[in-house]
């Protein structure tokens, strides 16, 4: 599994919203606020643009990122949620 990073370039995006909902198990993807969100997937950046829509712009204006390394200032969950996940790792 990876993590990654969607970014809408609209808001609001309920679309994309509702689409994370349906299409990534619960506990899997956590919303950073109301245009990001954090994504735990296994395939590539595509792969889950493909799946959530995206590519084709029926849900919304966004970005897929791949998030290899990580480092700022959040709450305890992001942390914690990040640090569970293989693959990521804090600078």
């Amino acid at each position: 599994m990876s993590v990654f990073i969607v970014v809408s370039t609209r808001a609001p995006c309920e679309g994309l919203k509702r689409q994370i909902e349906v299409s990534i198990p619960e506990g899997k993807f956590h919303e950073l606020n109301e245009t990001a969100w954090m994504v735990d997937y296994e395939g590539t950046t595509r792969d889950l643009a493909q799946k959530l829509s995206i590519t084709s712009g029926a849900n919304s204006a966004a970005v897929v990122y791949l998030v290899s390394n990580y480092s700022g200032h959040a709450s305890p969950f992001i942390w914690e949620w990040l640090k569970a996940r293989p693959g990521t790792r804090s600078d």
